[in-house]
């Protein structure tokens, strides 16, 4: 027998019910042609009973013929057995039949699912969805498990038509003409029920529907105080589907009498001509029996025919609804062809409608003054929808398949749903992280006190979507979960909204410390080898700072030089016992170390930093031995994306920040070296170990789509985006300063 489900049911035929119903068929030919063969073996065999025991009574009783009577009483024996084995058979291929319609229905209604993604809910009702999961898979299967008893019912009429016809042609003629009414009655009766399931089945998904939402917003309407109204709205739809029940049911009570009453009438009428026959002469007594028992028989295959009517109308309705929901198309759809096209690693994503970079390997946060332009943006950059034309790499995310965008970019949003299974499920949703990687993952989302709390941890099952966990906790494992997938590019949809404010710090803190995770401060030394702490450590964070060994390999800068730069002292003013500098020597060698950590950060990080370098003299840097004035490098710095200039498009300056080292003998250490007092209070970028937390790459971005100032001020860069185009870019704190609409949008969220 079969193995069930299959692996793959293949391609449904979604043209119409009935051609899908026919792709059942041939997708089960082999047990539903031993169905019919067994099927109609079994009745043929109880047909042949009343010939068998007509014979054997004539035999034993008007012949008295010892030897016939043995005969006919083996072979009433072997119609005996043939019968009992024949009927286990059916039954058999008939289950098979039975269940492998409900499980392919199941399957390809889930893999379209699946492909409608988002789609589904947009345009069809949850209630018609889990209908075909409870109720419409065991109608298609009722549909399927009675073509073995009908190939059978139908044989075994003709048989006893045949033998009828050939004892006497008057009982004959009763159940030729006999079967054609009761069949045409039968379908005077099937065209109201067809109607009145389909009515019914419309409101059994509108109250399921009602039902779900209902149980889903409990919480809510027992804050509003919509109880009642609701219950209200459910009781009265209940009524109307069981008006509906009752509409159905007249029509199957009518057609469960016609299916006693004309059986009963034939076998009547069969049976008082008989026994006219054999009163007359006409029939012996042996032939007397074996009409009886035909017409007794007869009610079997009628009532089947009657019933096959009746499970292929209810089939049939099923197989419309089924159909409807695999002949809809998803919102997002592969393109026709794909050749030329591959997303390629390590690269920017931008949004050409909103004029969004996102640099890869950063820390990157968009705050939106229309939280709707938050959702909008966020789908177009992941494919949930297919406006703009968002790219990766220069590669337009509507030229690649959709499995392989998905592999790419996860969405993760506060509508994002649990299944039901237990949480270790739940969170490695591919099955292929260690217990480490889990445990990693919840620490950085802050919901070490959410799974401790629980009974039995991991291990606990999560029932009714999680609705047993609090707005925080979800939301806490959702980020839990999305850090889990470790895809290349992350976008976080208001990941804290829910949390208070001392759990939203440590988040925050922790999703820095991922990007900054294994990557130490080698960069920021060779962008400090211009002279000690001359930028801000806020603009370095921004380059993705990274070990010397792996500035060289990305890079191909010898790391003899790159170390040599970034230990090379500070300036010192002039005239000092450690050696003088003239503005040449200081210019040429400022110059030169801009040119390296230039080549540097776009060969490790894929990041521009252009810097221009100059002399300024300033008399604010004096030592107890002199007040002449020192030669001092002026650095500015503007972070880019060297991924930007794609089709001839002007690059997009990110930042700019100009950092002149004007010190005071105030900020000059012991040995007279002096320092930035801006770097001296700014954030170090290695300070301490973070976290430990998933593995972390270079190439790994994070995007969060946020109003909250605490992410905001962990993110590398922010962008500003207002009526649905990206307004200013920098830091958080730099945007404060400059962006007085900015400004308003962060402090609203705050005060929210």
């Amino acid at each position: 027998m079969r193995r069930l489900p299959v692996p793959d049911p293949g391609q449904p035929d979604a043209r119409s019910a009935t051609r899908y119903l026919l792709w059942l068929v041939r997708n089960q030919r082999a047990t539903i042609f031993g169905g019919m063969v067994f099927g109609v073996l079994w009745m043929v065999s109880q047909a042949l009973m009343p010939a068998v025991i007509g014979r054997t009574i004539d035999a034993g009783i008007t012949h008295r013929n010892s030897g016939e009577l043995l005969r006919w009483s083996a072979a009433v024996l072997a119609l005996g057995a043939t019968t009992a084995t024949s009927g286990i058979l059916r039954h058999r291929n008939a289950l098979v039949n039975f269940l492998g319609a409900g499980y392919s229905t199941v399957q390809v209604v889930t893999r379209q699912a699946v492909r409608l993604g988002a789609t589904l809910p947009k345009l069809v009702a949850a209630g018609d969805v889990v209908a075909v999961g409870t109720s419409d898979v065991a109608e298609i299967g009722g549909g399927l498990d009675v073509t073995a008893r009908l190939a059978g019912a139908i044989v075994a009429i003709i048989a006893v038509a045949v033998i009828m016809l050939a004892t006497s042609v008057p009982l004959g003629l009763i159940v030729l003409v006999g079967v054609p009414i009761v069949t045409a009655l039968t379908g005077f009766l099937l065209r109201p029920l067809h109607e009145r399931q389909q009515h019914f089945r419309v409101r059994q998904g509108e109250l399921t529907a009602r039902a779900i939402d209902i149980a889903a917003g409990l919480r809510v309407l027992r804050g509003i105080g919509g109880e009642a109204a609701f219950a209200e709205r459910y009781r009265s739809e209940s009524q109307g589907l069981r008006a509906a029940a009752v509409a159905v049911t007249r029509v199957e009570s009518g057609l469960a009498a016609v299916e006693v009453l004309m059986p009963g009438v034939m076998v009547a009428a069969v049976t008082f001509l008989a026994a006219r026959f054999a009163l007359d002469g006409k029939l012996t007594v042996g032939e007397l029996v074996a009409f009886y028992g035909y017409a007794a028989f007869l009610a079997t295959p009628l009532r089947t025919l009657m019933e096959a009517a009746d499970n292929m109308t209810r089939a049939h309705v099923a197989a419309r609804r089924v159909v409807r929901i695999l002949n809809l198309s998803p919102e997002i759809n592969d393109p026709d062809s794909t050749a030329g096209h591959e997303l390629p690693t390590g690269a920017t994503l931008a949004d050409e409608e909103s004029g969004l970079r996102i640099a890869p390997g950063s820390l990157f946060a968009v705050v939106c003054a229309d939280p709707r332009d938050a959702d909008s943006l966020a789908a177009r950059l992941a494919r949930f929808e297919d406006a703009g034309a968002p790219t990766l790499g220069g590669v337009p995310l509507a030229a690649v398949p959709v499995t392989e965008v998905r592999k790419r970019i996860l969405l993760s949003r506060n509508s994002d749903r649990f299944f039901t299974g237990t949480l270790r499920d739940e969170l490695d949703t591919g099955g292929r992280a260690t217990e480490s990687e889990i445990g990693a993952a919840i620490d950085a989302a802050s919901a070490r006190d959410v799974v401790e709390a629980l009974p039995d941890g991991l291990a606990t099952e999560v029932v009714d979507g999680g609705r047993t966990f609090s707005g925080g906790q979800l939301q806490r494992l959702r980020l839990a979960r999305a850090l889990l997938a470790q895809r290349e590019i992350t976008l976080l949809v208001e990941p804290t909204s829910a949390v208070d404010a001392h759990t939203e710090a440590r988040i925050a803190e922790n999703l820095a410390a991922l990007h900054a995770e294994g990557r130490g401060g080698a960069l920021a030394s060779v962008l400090a080898g211009v002279g000690e702490g001359l930028v801000e450590s806020r603009l370095m964070a921004a380059a993705a700072a990274l070990k010397v060994s792996d500035v060289h390999k990305a890079s191909g800068v010898p790391e003899a030089q790159l170390g040599r730069r970034a230990g090379r002292p500070a300036l010192r003013e002039e005239g000092q016992e450690t050696g003088t500098e003239t503005e040449a020597d200081a210019g040429t060698a400022v110059e030169a170390d801009a040119e390296l950590m230039n080549q540097a950060a776009r060969g490790c990080v894929g990041t521009e930093i252009s810097i221009q370098a100059t002399m300024t003299q300033t008399s604010t840097l004096s030592s107890p031995s002199t007040s002449a004035p020192s030669l001092v490098p002026a650095v500015t710095l503007a972070l880019g994306s060297v991924a930007t200039a794609v089709d001839g498009a002007v690059p997009l300056t990110v930042a700019t920040h100009a950092t002149p080292l004007a010190t005071s003998a105030a900020s000059l250490p012991a040995n007279g070296t002096a320092k930035s007092p801006v770097a001296a209070s700014a954030t170090p970028l290695a300070t301490s170990a973070p976290p430990a937390g998933p593995p972390a790459t270079s190439r790994r971005t994070t995007v969060m789509f946020t109003t909250s100032p605490l992410l905001l001020d962990r993110a590398h860069i922010v962008a500003y985006v207002e009526d649905g185009r990206v307004a200013a870019v920098g830091t958080h704190r730099d945007l404060l300063l400059s962006e007085p609409r900015y400004a308003a949008v962060v402090t609203r969220g705050e005060d929210e």
